[in-house]
């Protein structure tokens, strides 16, 4: 049997059988896919066995296997422009047997197929080998197979229960019969039908029978060690804690990590509490922690509705356990989100192509306040350093919204206290028309206060705006909410006002302010009239200006009432202030149900809920509803500002902002109930939705965690729901996608948790909410373009059936220094619980601030998406420029960043010894055509077109045989972060810096710290890999196990890139990657290599001689520790660049460390698409430019010329008598590499370059020129 028959019959498993055929795919062989990294994530864990030592049975000589070929994928299935587009339902067709491999679809959803799915698979291999391979290479493959059956099996620990705990079962190691989980009450129960794959799921009973809408059950003792779990700390977000005690577990825990053997060696247990139905289960320590058994595990099921009941719950806590953390979590989580809300697995889901682009957001740099001129002036100064950004996120601040009538001019206004005095009409009239003045100075006075109010502080949270901007943060939002007042026409193209009206309008205005300064200059210092006036004079000026005394009273009334205004304004912002004081020093630190705590929630809830809703009408955004799915005023046109009045005209302003800053994607952000508040339910635009106010209530965990949900915005002023929000997602999503926009950033989710205590429950609520969700965004935006932001409640992440893109940590609040260090870690071991379902993103920073090159590192290992919420002209150019190639795009990991192994329970934040270090791994895309970057956007690949993973010079190599290999470039990143200092302070309820001055670390960084370079074919403890350090710029070999030490002061941060030593006869090679960029290792995508030629050798019949070179860079890693494989994505493609000019030189080589340019007087195109250079004037070189062709010469040394097969070259010679290196690199600068030789000739596509290689460390530098697709292909020649 073939190994493509081998293949077709391990595929069926995991995927749903396909519903139509994909022209992309139908007839493409499997063997020539196998260098194609999107197939190897598809091959499960069989992907690391169809490339060998050979660099892939593809290119193997004499390999006559099965023609196996994919007839029918998922019809959403596209290979579009060297990029898969979703993971496609593959069916194999083997034409030696003409039959199809169909197999039914397995039970489990997830991705990474379970230990009984894949030893029968392996052992049809093993006991099948394909054919046509030599004795080596079987050998090679049997015991590969052998290596990943034992390491599968022995991974996944069974589980059952044995004299009432919970054990580890029958195993061949050492932790057969250790203990999970001992003495479960009689009230704990196992579901059978439930537990699958080795792992349980427990049942919990009622006491008595008694059905409860809240349950605390303690459901057995834990066995001892230590312990990672993640707790939300407020009700949007959640973060990591390490404890050592089941009576230290703070309460809302959705996550539980435990170590149950020495420190490092494991094995790890998994706790998860589940959803069953419409409840929801969380761990906590018990109600009274010291009169608990140490071990006790508590866990808390409820529904969140008192009106929700139940008896028993079948499945509310899933437990498993393994040796390795990393599959036992990512395997565990899926399986729990099965159970609990049908999350799929992420490594089934699209990745939005905006991940790949650097991006700007506008929250930070303008809060609610942006509008379309903001966003211009922060493009304009990203554009002006050289830095564009390809995704710009429109936060907060765009929609039509409003507080309710009764709060407009707030709760006790001079014109409701006048009329509640009684006041004569004349006197209200006179208060009404200068009641702005007191706005206006209560909000100056309460905005300087709250400037200075203690960042992260509920208070300050309560007003973004006045506390992050100031006073000119309060006169944009009183600009806002006066327009909102004056309301937007529905009609916009019968009701837009010309520009000339408008411009009348405010020169009728500064005439009128220029009439009252100048009578106010009189009333202060009259003029006498002049004596000598005669009479005629005297009674003509008497008749003209008679009315004068009176219209002179008037206005002085005015005036004194309008200073009245003001001194009243001033004082209740004063008295605001003093409130806010009290609030911050008594109310804020008390703990839960305190009688601070208790005391203010029963006046906020009575006699002060109307000024508190007052409040918030004035100085936040949190009681404000949706009116309208169209944008407001703001985005009437590209120019206007926080006071436009025309109505909104989104279509042209994104279309304005695309054409001019050459955006790629446009997001614009929502919240999950539509706005903060909802929806209006007497807003005309909106009336037809029949929204209804529905008052929340907290459940008794969030009240715990965060005692000021009792008097929140959507507690006090209600919330407007709707029967079927679907209807109300698609009308706005559609609004958007016909104005151009390309996804969303969803906002606010975890607050479904708050409404549904009205509504049967968070869990029941949540599960309309997000289907609705996750459908309109299906239907109404391509590529799954969607952000979930503010929804670390499980509720919202077991939801996230097919959205991909999920925040990792609270907001990066650039005030807060304590909060800078915290959310880095926040990040890093919340994607390891959330990056089995989701790709975390770990959300934008500023590039000026002093954390930021720290967090700049953080991105750049994170494999999330980079973007910045920079004001405009705060940038920091040169650290966005080594995160930012020269077209927008960024050099991405293709992983979520984690923790290593080493620190997963330690406390980076608080113990003052331990460094934070995160893996990761960059996996080339393979070889991309050269020639398709350079064509027109017209007529480049199209969707559904077929891509070629070879370009022509690759091609050719290709034909010479001699087990020369192609594959991307695998490399390993883990970056250290010194980030002891501050914390979450559960107490606090706020970031805390506990240690302002926390001493040096040192840590030590092994290649074995990044996970998956154990699984690269020929990867073994002997393999040397080259270390690079990215502050020092030092190169150093160090073995698997070996180690390179790191020493950081506080806050600073390093990144190390590891790279596979490869032998090539007897050169020693290692691309490290471009040195500027924080990822260097991220620009190298392909590298081929070849052997000197060897005249007593048959490639037919002789092994190669470089296998560790092919073995080392194939990206043959395990589906389930690198799910995705991403080919480079490149929709629409940057503008021309032309490369820099390199000036050339006549000569030899001249010594050691420096080699000439060979003079070449012109170089025409090679005719193979691969884009040729040319000489023009002054010598200067131009790469994939204007002037390709021009002059062209037939001695010119083209890319093939100079990589020839066997030919002779311009100067006569043979092309090459020692190893060959082909490198792709994307982007440009100084390329670092690790040689044991100096190469005799560097080139790029034909053309010489300088290059310096030093003897005694081995560095080999070159100066790689920018060109038109940024995508260079270098020839090595030694």
């Amino acid at each position: 049997m073939s190994l493509g028959g081998a293949v077709g019959r391990a595929l069926s498993p995991p995927w749903p059988s396909p519903t139509s055929a994909s022209p992309s795919w139908r007839g493409r062989s499997v063997s020539s896919l196998y260098s194609c990294p999107a197939v190897h994530s598809h091959l499960g864990p069989l992907s690391k066995f169809v490339s060998l030592r050979t660099g892939g049975l593809a290119s193997t000589p004499g390999y006559r296997g099965t023609s196996t070929r994919i007839v029918a994928p998922n019809r959403n299935s596209k290979y579009v422009a060297g990029r898969l587009h979703q993971r496609p339902s593959l069916t194999c067709f083997s034409s030696s047997t003409a039959s199809l491999q169909n197999g039914s679809t397995s039970s489990s959803s997830s991705s990474s197929m379970q230990k009984d799915e894949v030893a029968p698979q392996l052992d049809a291999l093993h006991n099948c080998p394909p054919h046509g391979l030599s004795a080596h290479q079987l050998a090679e493959l049997k015991d590969r197979l052998d290596l990943a059956k034992a390491r599968r099996i022995a991974s996944m620990l069974p589980l059952g229960i044995r004299e009432s705990a919970v054990v580890v079962q029958e195993s061949s190691t050492a932790a057969e019969g250790t203990s999970v989980l001992s003495d479960l009450p009689s009230s704990v129960y196992l579901n059978q039908e439930a537990s699958k794959h080795g792992s349980l799921v427990l049942g919990v009973s009622a006491p008595g029978g008694q059905a409860m809408s809240l349950l605390d059950a303690v459901v057995g003792k834990l066995a001892p060690g230590r312990m990672l779990m993640s707790a939300r700390c407020k009700l949007w977000w959640m973060t990591p804690e390490w404890r050592s005690s089941t009576l230290q577990i703070p309460p809302e825990t959705q996550f539980l990590l435990v170590e149950l053997g020495p420190p490092g060696a494991g094995p790890y247990a998994l706790i998860l509490p589940l959803i069953d139905g419409d409840f929801r289960g969380t761990l906590r320590s018990p109600a009274r922690p010291h009169n608990s058994p140490e071990g006790s595990l508590t866990l808390r099921v409820e529904s969140g509705d008192n009106r929700v009941v139940a008896e028993k719950w079948d499945s509310v806590l899933h437990v498993s356990a393994g040796w390795d953390p990393y599959l036992l979590v990512e395997q565990g989580v899926q399986a729990a989100a099965r159970l609990s809300g049908g999350a799929a697995p992420r490594a089934t889901k699209l990745l939005p192509p905006s991940i790949d682009v650097f991006g700007w957001c506008t929250w930070d740099a303008f809060y609610s306040t942006v509008s379309a001129k903001g966003i211009q002036e922060g493009l304009s100064s990203l554009s002006s350093g050289g830095v564009t950004p390809g995704l710009l996120i429109i936060d907060d601040g765009w929609q039509s919204t409003d507080v309710d009538p009764p709060f407009q001019k707030g709760a006790l206004s001079p014109t409701k206290l006048a009329q509640l005095l009684h006041l004569p009409e004349s006197e209200q009239a006179l208060l009404r028309k200068t009641e702005e003045d007191f706005y206006s100075e209560s909000m100056e006075v309460l905005a300087e206060y709250a400037a200075k109010l203690p960042p992260g502080s509920s208070a300050s949270s309560s007003m973004p705006v006045l506390s992050n901007l100031g006073p000119k943060g309060a006169r944009q939002q009183q600009q806002q909410h006066q327009v909102s007042l004056q309301g937007t026409p529905a009609d916009q193209d019968q009701q837009v006002q010309p520009e000339e009206q408008l411009m009348q309008k405010r020169e009728l205005v500064q005439l009128l302010l220029d009439h009252q300064r100048e009578r106010l200059r009189l009333l202060l210092n009259p003029e006498p009239a002049s004596p000598q006036q005669d009479d005629s004079n005297t009674s003509s000026t008497s008749s003209t200006l008679a009315p004068a005394p009176q219209a002179s009273r008037e206005e002085d009334v005015l005036l004194v009432a309008r200073l009245g205004q003001k001194v009243a304004g001033w004082l209740v912002g004063l008295g605001t202030a003093a409130f806010l004081i009290f609030y911050q020093w008594v109310v804020e630190p008390s703990p839960p149900g305190s009688l601070p705590n208790r005391f203010f929630e029963a006046i906020a809830n009575g006699i002060l809920r109307p000024t508190m809703l007052s409040f918030f009408a004035e100085v936040s955004d949190f009681t404000r509803r949706l009116t309208s799915v169209r944008a407001n005023s703001k985005f009437c046109s590209p120019s206007a500002g926080p006071d436009a009045v025309m109505p909104s005209r989104m279509q042209d302003v994104v279309a304005h902002l695309r054409e001019k800053f050459g955006l790629r994607y446009i997001y614009c952000w929502h919240g999950l109930p539509a706005y903060w508040a909802g929806v209006m339910p007497d807003a005309p635009e909106v009336a037809h939705h029949a929204a209804s106010i529905v008052y929340a209530r907290p459940t008794p965990g969030v009240l715990e965690i965060e005692p000021s949900m009792a008097w929140n915005p959507a507690v006090l002023a209600g919330v407007g729901v709707l029967s079927d929000p679907a209807a109300v997602y698609h009308e706005m999503h559609t609004y958007l996608r016909d104005s151009g926009v390309d996804g969303v950033k969803v906002d606010c989710q975890a607050g479904v948790g708050l409404v549904g205590s009205a509504m049967g429950g968070g869990p029941a609520l949540s599960r309309e909410f997000h289907a609705a969700l996750e459908d309109s965004i299906a239907r109404n935006f391509q590529d799954n373009h969607a952000i979930n932001c503010m929804c670390h409640s499980t509720e919202n992440m077991y939801r996230m059936a097919g959205t991909s893109i999920a925040r990792a940590s609270d907001d990066f609040y650039p005030r807060d220094y304590a909060s800078s260090h915290p959310h880095v870690a926040a990040c890093a071991f919340n994607t390891l619980f959330m990056s089995a379902l989701v790709h975390p993103d770990w959300d934008m920073f500023h590039s000026k601030h002093p954390a930021a090159r720290l967090h700049a590192m953080a991105r750049a290992v994170s494999g999330a998406a980079v973007y910045v919420s920079d004001k405009p002209g705060q940038h920091d150019f040169e650290l966005l420029r080594s995160l930012v190639l020269a077209d927008g795009s960024t050099l991405r990991c293709v992983l979520p960043g984690r923790p290593t192994r080493d620190v997963v329970f330690s406390d980076v934040l608080r113990d003052g010894n331990t460094m934070l270090k995160i893996w990761n791994t960059n996996v080339g895309s393979g070889p991309q055509p050269s020639s398709w970057q350079r064509q027109p956007a017209a007529a480049r690949p199209q969707p559904g077109e077929e891509v070629s993973p070879l370009s022509p010079a690759l091609a050719e190599l290709e034909k010479l045989g001699r087990g020369a290999c192609i594959s991307g470039v695998v490399s390993g990143v883990v970056g250290c972060f010194h980030v002891q200092g501050s914390s979450w302070d559960r107490s606090r309820r706020k970031f805390w810096t506990h240690d302002p001055k926390p001493k040096p670390l040192t840590t030590q960084v092994r290649p074995c710290d990044v996970e998956v370079l154990q699984d690269i074919p020929g990867v073994l403890p002997s393999t040397n890999f080259v270390a690079y350090r990215h502050n020092t710029c030092s190169l150093s070999v160090v073995p698997y196990g070996g180690a390179v030490e790191v020493q950081l002061d506080p806050n600073m941060s390093d990144i190390i890139t590891f790279t596979p030593m490869l032998k090539i006869g007897d050169l020693d090679f290692a691309p490290v990657g471009l040195a500027r960029m924080l990822n260097s290792g991220g620009a190298l995508r392909y590298l081929r290599a070849s052997p000197p030629p060897s005249p007593s050798s048959s490639p037919e019949a002789t092994p190669s001689s470089f296998a560790a070179a092919a073995t080392a860079t194939v990206n043959a890693i395990t589906p389930t520790q690198l799910s995705t494989l991403p080919i480079e994505h490149r929709k629409g493609g940057p503008d021309s660049t032309v490369a820099p000019a390199l000036a050339t030189t006549t000569g030899a080589d001249q010594d050691s460390s420096s080699v000439g340019v060979a003079s070449t007087s012109a170089v025409g195109d090679n005719g193979d698409g691969g884009g040729g250079v040319a000489a023009g004037p002054s010598n200067s070189i131009y790469i994939g430019a204007s002037r390709l062709g021009e002059g062209s010469s037939p001695n010119g040394v083209t890319g093939l010329d100079s990589l020839g097969s066997g030919g002779r070259n311009a100067e006569g010679s043979t092309g090459f008598e020692g190893p060959r290196v082909l490198l792709g690199v994307r982007g440009s600068g100084m390329l670092l590499m690790y040689s044991s030789k100096r190469p005799s000739r560097v080139k790029v596509q034909g053309l010489p370059l300088r290059f310096t290689w030093e003897p005694g460390t081995r560095r080999l530098m070159v100066d790689v020129p920018q060109t038109e697709t940024l995508l260079a292909e270098l020839c090595l020649e030694y």
